[in-house]
């Protein structure tokens, strides 16, 4: 278990009180908010390489409204998916990264907003400036600082 606390928002201004922290917690297997955002990747994951798309995941955090998840699309078996097109990563070192938001009790994409996350090896996202946007710590998407 990740052991952190974030501000769920920064204070509207010096005088104001801060917000009360938020837990940084993983969804656990099986529960609703793990298998909303599975099946947010799994749609364009689905386009992408065919059905049936499972994932491995590597990292999956939830603070309040915020949630942040890495993981690796994959058949069933654990067999890797096939590459038909230019891409660096092979179909057992395919990586999608994602940051959502809760909106009215659903999870929906922030980043990417097209919903269409990059999973080549040479497609690389910054996440500093997006946790800095809501306040969170580089712990959030398994980073040490803000430049990981």
């Amino acid at each position: 278990l990740l052991v952190a606390t974030v501000a769920a928002n920064p204070p509207a201004s010096a005088g104001a009180a801060p917000a009360s922290p938020a837990p940084i917690t993983p969804p656990a297997p099986g529960s609703g908010d793990r298998a909303a955002l599975m099946d947010l990747f799994r749609k364009p994951m689905v386009e992408v390489f065919g059905a049936p798309i499972e994932f491995r995941v590597d990292l999956i955090s939830v603070s309040g409204d915020h949630a942040f998840a890495r993981v690796h699309p994959q058949r069933p078996g654990a067999r890797p998916v096939k590459i038909t097109f230019p891409c660096e990563a092979t179909g057992e070192d395919i990586s999608l990264e994602a940051f959502f938001l809760r909106r009215a009790g659903r999870w929906t994409w922030d980043t990417p907003a097209d919903g269409h996350p990059s999973f080549c090896a040479d497609d690389v996202t910054y996440w500093g400036d997006v946790l800095r946007k809501y306040g969170l710590p580089p712990q959030f998407v398994g980073a040490e600082s803000y430049s990981d």
